[in-house]
């Protein structure tokens, strides 16, 4: 199933390099790769949470300033890596042999975040920084979700997470987003964030370039931010189809291992600097 139509109004551009002096929420279709992205326009947003209302290391609620970049505006997909395997001869996904996983306009999954980063340098890209893919999730309001500030009985309708088909503890048994494991990309239009990037919560998170500091966004720097200089483990943000609701906003902060670091909920999207 393709991604849903591009929002109305949003200009596309069928260019071999990015064009110069797009506006936010416009359309390159990126040739090497064949992806849809999305420009998220230079400036400020709001970054992390204010204390008491998210996890420790999502605060302090700060202003960041970022150059603008282009991101995809879905996650990179089963058959887009499929591509890049058979040109390449780099690794299949393990998970490529589970049938719930496997379809080609699924997100790719159980992924390493160095699987990742081959993938974005053969396609002319990059993973995210961390503040990129928070800005391209929730706007420069400081909104908790892509679509809002409310979670309401919509919320399955607008992303793929831990509900009654997921059948784990922390399930919600009332919702129902209709997947047992990842959809197809693009499946929940209604979750769009503000630039009309897809799936930013929920369905497969989504690996970045940053490595994890408990304490950095109290010491960052407030323009374009890069991560820590070293670490042990790589951020990942959005969530996944296991993650439950609680835990899915456009601020949670998660992390793993980056090698193997490999699992079922994990997949990315690329980014690309503006011209």
């Amino acid at each position: 199933m393709p991604p849903p139509e591009v929002n109305p109004g949003a200009v596309v551009w069928r260019t071999e390099l990015p064009p110069r002096n797009p506006q936010s929420g416009d359309v390159w279709m990126c040739p090497a790769d064949g992806k849809a992205m999305v420009l998220v326009g230079p400036g400020p947003f709001r970054r992390g949470s204010r204390e008491g209302q998210g996890q420790g290391d999502e605060c302090p609620l700060t202003s960041v300033r970022l150059d603008g970049f282009w991101i995809d505006r879905t996650e990179v997909t089963n058959g887009e890596y499929r591509a890049f395997v058979d040109e390449t001869g780099h690794a299949k996904s393990p998970h490529w042999a589970v049938a719930a996983f496997a379809g080609p306009d699924q997100p790719v999954v159980c992924v390493t975040w160095e699987d990742a980063l081959a993938y974005a340098t053969w396609a002319g890209k990059r993973l995210p920084t961390e503040a990129e893919w928070e800005k391209a999730a929730r706007g420069t309001d400081g909104r908790l979700y892509p679509w809002g500030n409310q979670w309401d009985t919509d919320g399955a309708q607008r992303c793929n997470f831990a509900d009654c088909n997921t059948k784990y503890p922390w399930s919600d048994p009332l919702s129902d987003d209709g997947y047992r494991r990842t959809a197809p990309v693009g499946s929940y239009p209604e979750g769009a964030s503000p630039y009309g990037c897809l799936d930013m919560l929920g369905n497969a998170a989504e690996w970045c370039w940053d490595w994890y500091g408990a304490d950095y966004y109290s010491q960052s720097p407030t323009w374009n931010p890069q991560g820590p200089a070293t670490g042990e483990y790589r951020i990942w943000r959005g969530g996944s189809w296991y993650t439950p609701a609680s835990f899915l906003s456009t601020t949670f902060r998660d992390l793993s291992l980056p090698s193997p670091g490999s699992h079922s909920v994990v997949g990315f999207r690329c980014v690309r600097e503006a011209e």
